[in-house]
Parts: structure tokens; C-alpha cells; sequence
């Protein structure tokens, strides 16, 4: 869970650390847009990935309560805890819309590298 929330971090980070670093070596980028494409790529790759992850630590976590491996819970297999497991699997409506949301989150990120860039004057004015 920690490394999910390290990733959003990161995400978010390393933009502001790239202009920075750009503004203070006063080297010209030669294509801004190609710059926010790159940053709305990756950062929706990296929106998707950690839903991916969190999924499949889930199904893990679930799959610790199938005690004969059958693929079903029956009997002493049934708890509350089981039941908890069971119920962040199947009712997480975050992770359905996920790639949706990761689109439109990653577009606005890009958007706003997109206006910064053109902003500090980095880059040329095609």
C-alpha cells in the first residue's frame, strides 16, 4: 500500500522537478507538447499499473482463506474475515473506472506540464 501511494508521489514530483531543473540550465526543449505527451503517457501507465498491483495483492489476500484450493469458500472457510477480503474484492467501483479516470487525470496533468512549458518560454513557439 505504501509503495502505491510512493508511485503517486513520485508521479506528481517528478514534473516540477524536471522544469526546475530545466529553468535553472536555461536549455531550450524543442518540442513542449511532445514533453506533456510523454508525461500524460506515462503517467496514466503508471495510474493503471498501481490498480493493477492493488488488484492482485487483493485477490491474494483473498485467495489466503481457499483452505482446499477448489476456487470456492464453503464451510470453515467462510469467516469474517474472509468476508471483509471478499467484499474489497467485488465492491471497489475505483478500480472499474480506473482507466477512465487515470485518462482524464493524466490529461489535465499533461494539460497543466503542457501550460508551464509554454509559460517559462521553454521550448519553441511552433
Amino acid at each position: 500500500m505504501v509503495l502505491i501511494y510512493m508511485f503517486f508521489v513520485l508521479l506528481y514530483l517528478a514534473p516540477i522537478v524536471i522544469f526546475i531543473y530545466l529553468k535553472l540550465s536555461r536549455k531550450k526543449l524543442a518540442f513542449p507538447s511532445k514533453i506533456s505527451l510523454y508525461i500524460f503517457a506515462i503517467s496514466y501507465g503508471l495510474i493503471i499499473y498501481s490498480v493493477f498491483g492493488y488488484e492482485v495483492y487483493l485477490e491474494f489476500q483473498l485467495n489466503k482463506f481457499d483452505l482446499n484450493n477448489d476456487g470456492m469458500f464453503n464451510g470453515l472457510e467462510i469467516t469474517a474475515s474472509q468476508e471483509l477480503a471478499m467484499s474489497k474484492v467485488i465492491s471497489d467501483t475505483g478500480r472499474t473506472f480506473a482507466p477512465l479516470i487515470g485518462f482524464i487525470c493524466s490529461g489535465l496533468i499533461s494539460l497543466l506540464s503542457l501550460l508551464i512549458l509554454k509559460s517559462l518560454g521553454l521550448g519553441k513557439s511552433t
